[in-house]
């Protein structure tokens, strides 16, 4: 019977459980993000010419140098990168499944059936264990 009660509310805390892990994980990739961005901002700050390589990435500059030899990527490159990078982001997006008899039983059909099985064991219980009567001799 307390299933019966519970289930919508056991459901709505995995959901919120759930909901809590994946904002910790984002989170923890935000400040790993932030540590590399942090050391890179140092990294400019001592040595200039690293805005001139990140130029090219960032901004999409060419180099003006002449005898400099930049690999380009390939097409098939490219397209597998895009690839396992849409995979990570699918992983990360899904959430993983809940219990299986909480959202089962958190149906309105299948709470109503758990409230009645519940109410027929505890008649049940009572009638067949209940206190023995007191004989009067």
């Amino acid at each position: 019977m307390a299933l019966s009660f519970l289930a919508p509310e056991l459901d709505e805390n995995y959901r919120n459980i759930d909901q809590l892990q994946r904002t910790l994980q984002n989170n923890e990739q935000l400040e790993e993000l932030l540590e590399i961005y942090d050391r890179q901002i140092e990294a400019t700050k001592s040595d200039p010419d690293i805005l001139k390589r990140l130029e090219r990435k960032t901004l999409g500059k060419e180099p003006v140098e002449q005898d400099t030899v930049h690999p380009v990527p390939s097409d098939k490159y490219l397209q597998l990168a895009e690839k396992a990078i849409k995979d990570n982001n699918a992983k990360q997006t899904t959430p993983p499944k809940l219990r299986k008899y909480i959202e089962q039983s958190a149906k309105p059909k299948t709470r109503l059936g758990l409230f009645y099985a519940g109410a027929a064991l505890i008649l049940t219980a009572f009638i067949c264990f209940g206190t023995p009567r007191k004989v009067k001799t």
